[in-house]
């Protein structure tokens, strides 16, 4: 069994340089660009398709060299875009808005998510002892968790608060409320001073993974209307760059389709993805959180949306064409089809390969 675990644990670390090798060979470089990207926080995988098409190659394929900017605080996002750190952003709702309603020439290009990415979760022995059911209607399973605590970071309380009131609840009378930073969250539940965590990654999929927290409201699958939200996470190009470098903007736009298509349709290749570039990553709670956001990837258009500012003429800021443009360019041809068929079973023979020898080896041994 401890050889077998060793020769698993070995072809996983193997599988993501394989993966980039293969899929260079389906989508062949293009002439490189260098792109300085601002990223606020480098491990956030809310980021998902951006951080799979990177590791997967694809922005590289795309012709576009990404070199990460991160700043020392997420909340200064806002000032180094300003700053012209970068050209480009990985920018969230509030960052953009607070650019735009400033009129900082930027153009919102493309979407990363198309639902909430946050959850419900609860505590397994709450879960057992009110006998919830995820499958159960959300009104029905919100109602059963009536006087429970409930531990959320500062900002999404006015989520939470808009969850509950869309459900017939009142957060104050039912529910207590407890605001707890991020880091401690998962520390929260485990030590049942909270009952419940919502949350998004990383403590969402640390919370079921790690300690079989029940999945409860699934903000990423769009289970609650009242936390549909039209525009979220996007990838933000300074106006100027955008004009100089369409070529690459594209590209950078196929990327993410791809991106997206391989979390939704080969959710293993995405974790190998995402583990090329974060190998310190626990892998079970990469795949965890590469099943919670697939139904969150945009399907077809990952085109960003015009956010809602009174008095400010939005048509320059955003442009929808981009994603359009995108996915259109990024429909698969017969040939690509084939070879991205070639590839993966490739990939696949390979590790069997590998697997083989190592024990062949190993029986060989005295």
């Amino acid at each position: 069994m401890q050889a077998s675990t060793r020769t698993t644990t070995r072809v996983d670390r193997l599988g993501a340089p394989f993966l980039v090798l293969l899929l260079s060979l389906v989508f062949p470089r293009s002439a490189s660009a260098d792109v300085p990207v601002l990223v606020p926080d480098g491990h956030n995988l809310q980021y998902l398709s951006f951080w799979v098409a990177k590791g997967a190659g694809f922005f590289a394929a795309e012709g576009a060299t990404l070199a990460i900017v991160t700043p020392p605080s997420p909340a200064l996002a806002t000032s180094w875009m300003r700053e012209h750190k970068a050209p480009v952003g990985v920018l969230s709702p509030p960052t953009y808005v607070e650019l735009i309603s400033t009129r900082e020439p930027i153009v919102l290009g493309f979407n990363l998510l198309r639902n909430e990415p946050i959850a419900l979760v609860v505590r397994k022995d709450v879960a057992a002892e009110r006998r919830l059911d995820p499958s159960r209607g959300l009104r029905e399973k919100l109602g059963m968790l009536k006087g429970i605590r409930i531990g959320v970071a500062p900002h999404p309380t006015v989520r939470l608060r808009q969850l509950l009131a869309a459900e017939g609840l009142d957060a104050d009378r039912d529910m207590t409320i407890s605001v707890v930073p991020g880091r401690s969250q998962n520390e929260a539940l485990r030590s049942s001073q909270v009952d419940a965590l919502f949350a998004h990654t990383p403590f969402l999929e640390e919370a079921i993974v790690e300690d079989g927290a029940m999945l409860i409201v699934d903000g990423p699958r769009g289970e609650s209307p009242a936390l549909a939200v039209p525009q979220g996470h996007a990838l933000v190009f300074e106006r100027t760059f955008l004009e100089r470098n369409a070529a690459v903007v594209a590209g950078m736009g196929r990327a993410l389709v791809h991106a997206n298509r391989l979390v939704q349709k080969e959710p293993a290749l995405a974790v190998e993805a995402v583990l090329h570039e974060f190998p310190e990553m626990k892998r079970s709670h990469v795949e965890m959180i590469v099943r919670l956001y697939a139904p969150s990837m945009p399907d077809d258009v990952p085109a960003a949306k015009a956010p809602s500012l009174e008095g400010i003429d939005l048509t320059t800021f955003v442009d929808p064409g981009l994603g359009r443009a995108a996915i259109e360019a990024s429909k698969p041809t017969h040939a690509r089809t084939a070879l991205w068929m070639s590839a993966t079973l490739l990939l696949a023979a390979a590790i069997v390969f590998f697997v083989w020898r190592r024990l062949v080896v190993r029986r060989g041994r005295p």
